[in-house]
């Protein structure tokens, strides 16, 4: 243990200018490129998550069985993944007009595992600038994010518009019919016009009663006029009620497609209104918008130290490589021979292999052999 230790050290001690040079010269380059590099200012901005609403209209209302907390979740990972795209970022750049190397500013973005909280951090040369880069470009992350998540009730506000528009057509050819239908055979309203024939009718009949109750001397003329008259009232109400199915079937063919309009407008206005509360994401608050650092963020000396680790190790690697290939302190190989002293007597010796082959060149190699014990 105390060889291999002692081995160790020496390897060190022979190679400890390569080390001391491995660290000068990692700890030097890092400490002249920190030198020369500009400080990073670092401001971020946190956002808060609550249960995000529905998005999608249905024609049919549906029941779903997703939890608060997984929707939550699924509106954060969405969020996080707009917030990181290139347009968001292209649309920061453009929006604060941002050039030079600015434009390549440091954004991270981490969301905690146990609340529904999103931290945006993004750096910068200079402290304001860092404010104003990670403020609009969290408003331009969520004003993205509301418009992916208005999609849906966009989509279904254009379905719902050409279905109106289809169904306004298919309503003003069922008035077409049904008007063509009444002009042809010259009434208005079928419920109406029936409804005045019967009044007509019984008019006409008390009319007559009182008539024959009376003094009918010199008003047959008159009774005569009411019969003709009467007989001319039933035969319209006949008519009217031939009319009548075809009449009700032509009215209850605008009422189905005028009953779809009303369905269709009702879903058109809560898709219209959906799309707006989309848009405006009301469940993503802005806890503090980012104020201007103080100080630039404080890395350099953890990047030194670590520059200086991570050469000393690699100076001790190439120091035992070398060691290694060069041949120094390389133990001996061994072997053991067993050679007889005297009768009975036998021992183990340990020779190097170069001993070896120079007693193997020489005579004294003859008289080393081990020798039989007789019997």
């Amino acid at each position: 243990m105390d060889t291999e230790l002692g081995r160790i050290l020496k390897t060190i001690w022979r190679w400890s200018w390569l080390i001391i040079l491995c660290v000068l010269l990692a700890g030097g380059a890092t400490w002249y490129s920190l030198y020369n590099t500009e400080p990073m200012y670092e401001a971020s901005t946190t956002l808060q998550f609550s249960t995000p609403d529905r998005g999608d209209v249905e024609l049919v209302e549906q029941y779903t069985f997703v939890s608060a907390r997984d929707e939550i979740t699924l509106a954060i990972s969405n969020f996080m993944q707009i917030a990181e795209s290139p347009d968001v970022r292209e649309a920061t750049v453009s929006q604060l007009n941002l050039s030079g190397a600015n434009v390549e500013y440091e954004l991270s973005i981490e969301s905690s595992r146990d609340a529904d909280f999103v931290e945006i951090k993004v750096g910068a040369l200079a402290p304001n600038l860092a404010a104003d880069i990670v403020n609009t470009h969290s408003e331009i992350a969520k004003m993205q994010f509301g418009e992916l998540r208005a999609r849906p009730a966009n989509d279904s506000k254009i379905y719902f518009q050409e279905q109106i528009q289809e169904v306004e057509r298919q309503l003003s050819a069922a008035h077409e019919r049904l008007n063509n239908f009444r002009d042809e055979h010259s009434i208005t309203f079928l419920d109406t016009e029936k409804q005045l024939n019967q009044d007509m009718l019984i008019q006409l009949q008390n009319e007559q009663t009182k008539l024959v109750a009376g003094d009918a001397i010199g008003q047959a003329r008159r009774v005569v006029q009411l019969d003709a008259r009467m007989d001319e009232q039933r035969n319209e109400l006949a008519r009217l009620a031939n009319l009548e199915p075809e009449y009700n079937q032509l009215d209850s063919e605008i009422a189905q497609v005028q009953e779809t309009q009303d369905m269709l407008m009702n879903r058109y206005t809560e898709a219209n209104l959906k799309e707006v509360l989309a848009r405006k994401v009301n469940f993503i608050q802005i806890v503090a918008p980012a104020s201007p650092p103080t100080e630039p963020t404080s890395g350099a000396l953890q990047t030194l130290i670590l520059s200086i680790v991570g050469s000393l190790g690699l100076g001790l690697v190439l120091a035992f490589l070398l060691d290694y290939l060069l041949g120094y302190n390389q133990a001996p190989a061994q072997r053991t021979e067993q050679v007889v002293i005297g009768s009975d007597v036998v021992v183990n010796r340990i020779r190097s292999t170069n001993d070896l082959k120079h007693i193997r060149s020489s005579r004294e190699f003859e008289r080393m052999q081990p020798t039989s014990i007789e019997g």
